[in-house]
């Protein structure tokens, strides 16, 4: 009787040991070779904080265009007497770059300047004053039919021969002139952009047409009123400025600009997977530090943090982890723990991925002894 007591405490004794050994055995795996996170799909991943340089910046997008352009247009009829610019040549505001036939406007002209001569001499004053008058609409008449840039820049365009026909009001100018020392984009700002964007606020482009070429520019200027865009967005269609621009960029090239809304600065970011949000709280998991060995109570502690969007993998440390700082995959750790409780596990390794070996469960107790 007293021999089968002590060799069902034997037993007792040895499964003890047994379970204990494997819990031990899982957390050495698990925490002693975290740093193998990867090597099976029973570990968790650990993601370390790092340091970066972050630029805070709003992206955009357009076409260049010149600082100033002007289309020429004749605003009367006429056949196309002479024509002064060819494209390419740079002119200054105030150059007659063409004209049209003005024979009869010249007569009409020297004909009046006659009539007043002539009323000179009978002293006829009040016919005079009439003949003034005339002269002044004459003058107009010639000078209608004269073509002048009213600023300075190069030709890009000129769609007129001498012995044209030219009607009023056409679509097609007659000579384009644009000032390219300087180069500007209207750009859409999203509505919840707008607080953050300032005049004279540093802007980077980068051209699809020349990808190696990186150029800054400046906003210039930020309009009172907004526009709604069909998706029912509101924007303010902001100018941004390339002074004395390189000559490699044309007018029409596309681009994708970014405007610099806070200076460079080291921020700390880690996987998004890292944190995870409860009652409220963003909380994170420590990982084990690697190489030193963990007793049976060593699981993760969560711990506070506070953190801001940053990109679509990532998220911005703001406070509660430091460079370095390993922490575990909470996403993880939070679907352990919900497979365990669906599953009724009493597997106290199940949040870590281990199974339910033949040491989960507790065994039954030995049969108690009649005493035959």
């Amino acid at each position: 009787m007293k021999k089968k007591k002590n060799r069902h405490v034997l037993i007792w004794i040895l499964i003890t040991l047994l379970i204990i050994a494997s819990i031990a055995g899982a957390y050495y795996y698990f925490f002693i070779r975290g740093k193998q996170v990867k090597d099976t799909g029973k570990q968790l991943t650990v993601y370390t904080v790092k340091s970066v340089k972050h630029t805070e910046t709003i992206e955009v997008s357009g076409n260049i265009e010149p600082i100033e352009a002007e289309n020429l247009k004749f605003h009367v009829n006429g056949f196309v007497s002479k024509v002064y610019v060819e494209e390419g040549n740079y002119v200054r505001a105030g150059t007659l770059v063409a004209e049209l036939d003005n024979t009869q406007q010249i007569y009409e002209l020297k004909q009046v300047e006659y009539n007043i001569e002539q009323k000179k001499v009978e002293g006829a004053k009040r016919d005079i004053e009439l003949l003034e008058m005339e002269k002044q609409l004459r003058e107009k008449a010639v000078e209608e039919r004269k073509l002048y840039s009213s600023i300075s820049g190069y030709v890009s365009a000129v769609n007129i021969e001498e012995g044209d026909y030219v009607a009023a009001g056409s679509n097609t100018p007659a000579v384009r002139v644009i000032n390219i020392s300087s180069l500007k984009a209207d750009v859409e700002v999203d509505e919840l952009d707008v607080p953050l964007v300032k005049k004279n606020q540093k802007v980077t482009f980068s051209f699809d047409a020349l990808p190696d070429l990186k150029v800054t520019g400046t906003v210039e200027n930020i309009p009172l009123e907004g526009e709604v865009t069909s998706e029912g967005i509101a924007v303010l269609n902001t100018e941004i400025v390339i002074n004395r621009p390189p000559k490699e960029i044309h007018p029409g090239y596309s681009f994708t600009a970014e405007i610099i809304v806070n200076p460079e600065e080291e921020i700390l970011i880690v996987n998004k997977d890292a944190v995870m949000e409860k009652n409220g709280r963003k909380i994170a998991f420590p990982a084990p530090q690697e190489g030193s060995a963990q007793g049976n109570n060593s699981r993760p502690r969560p711990l506070t943090v506070k953190t801001a969007s940053y990109n679509d993998k990532e998220v911005k440390v703001i406070s509660g982890l430091k460079e370095g700082d390993r922490v575990l995959s909470a996403t993880e750790l939070l679907a352990g723990f919900k497979k365990s409780s669906s599953s009724g596990s009493s597997n106290p390794l199940a949040i870590f991925g281990f199974p339910q070996g033949k040491f989960g469960k507790r065994p039954p107790p030995p049969k108690k002894s009649s005493g035959k």
